[in-house]
């Protein structure tokens, strides 16, 4: 799989069940792979998204149904539509094995494990992923589970129903998922997927107005098409 696919694929899978924001939160997160950890910073107002992580910056534009990623290394960029997630996700399931699925996403999924612990400032409780139930783009997750704050933050869920939607997920499902996930902020994750575990934890998280040039597209940077990336 290309590098540009691999990281997109994750992101996606990632940002769908792991990283949501309420609007007007600012989150700063440790974020490992493997051997590698640094500082995700992640910016969310309304309808609109970016998080930087390494040497790509991510913004999502729900109101102009739009994605751009952006690589600081190579100074390129692509952009998609909201709707490609899902293809994204069929050419995830190609690449592991698991081509002909339903890319969508089950409700029931998730399921809460009656664990609790304090991290940092935040009494959390532990909701994980039932392998029993992966489907669509959790065919390629092989463990995952999330602490999340009992502090609700409003909205935070409801901010990335688009992602879920695009996803392929159904408005019952999403329903299913809300409540178990419940409106608090997942304060620590870990992931295992396509042979890499990303383990994120919360370090700042506040409420912060932002700019709208924030989510406006960076300059400067090359545009790379679709099947460029592919050959990324």
């Amino acid at each position: 799989m290309t590098k540009y696919l691999s990281r997109t694929l994750l992101f996606c899978v990632f940002l769908a069940v792991s990283v949501y924001a309420a609007p007007g939160l600012y989150v700063e997160q440790t974020t490992g792979s493997n051997d590698n950890t640094h500082i995700a910073k992640i910016f969310a107002a309304s309808d609109r998204f970016r998080a930087e992580e390494g040497s790509t910056i991510t913004i999502a534009r729900n109101d102009l149904g739009v994605i751009w990623m952006f690589d600081e290394t190579e100074k390129s960029y692509i952009e998609m539509p909201q709707s490609m997630l899902k293809e994204l996700a069929a050419m995830g399931q190609a690449a592991s094995g698991e081509a002909g699925k339903d890319p969508g996403l089950r409700g029931d999924a998730y399921y809460r494990t009656g664990k609790t612990k304090k991290i940092g400032e935040w009494d959390c409780y532990e909701v994980a992923l039932d392998l029993q139930k992966r489907s669509g783009m959790l065919e390629i997750v092989d463990e995952q589970s999330l602490w999340i704050s009992t502090k609700a933050y409003p909205g935070a869920i409801s901010y990335f129903e688009w992602v879920f939607q695009a996803l392929g997920v159904s408005r019952d499902d999403l329903n299913k998922m809300k409540t178990v996930l419940g409106e608090g902020f997942p304060i620590e994750t870990r992931m295992v997927a396509m042979g890499n575990t990303t383990v994120t934890r919360v370090v700042k998280l506040e409420s912060r107005d932002h700019p709208n040039s924030l989510f406006e597209p960076l300059t400067g940077y090359r545009k790379d098409s679709f099947e460029q990336m592919l050959g990324k």
